[in-house]
């Protein structure tokens, strides 16, 4: 094994290294192949993007299946694509990097 920083992993996503059929994820710094979702998990995570969408105040917004860094973690960096993830602000506030931990 052998563990990548994110900007690399950043890059090769860029320059088409790694395409989304490629199905992968960052995570402490290594490569890992993404789960595929069945229909009960995919239903059950719309029903709480749903859900979040209509109790969040102004201001904040989910991503669903997208990008978040954790750069600089104790194994080494992530760029994880979490089902769900409430973030502040809107979602042009994020044309050019993906949401961090403080957002």
């Amino acid at each position: 094994m052998y563990r990548i920083p994110l900007r690399l992993y950043q890059r090769m996503g860029m320059l088409g290294l790694l395409t989304p059929s490629d199905r992968v994820v960052m995570l402490d710094g290594l490569l890992v192949k993404k789960m595929t979702k069945g229909p009960r998990p995919s239903i059950a995570t719309e029903k709480s993007r749903r859900a979040l969408e209509a109790v969040l105040p102004a201001g904040w917004h989910v991503r669903q299946e997208q990008p978040i860094i954790l750069a600089g973690g104790p194994a080494g960096d992530s760029a994880p694509e979490p089902d769900l993830a409430v973030i502040a602000g809107d979602l042009e506030d994020y044309r050019d990097a993906h949401p961090a931990p403080e957002d």
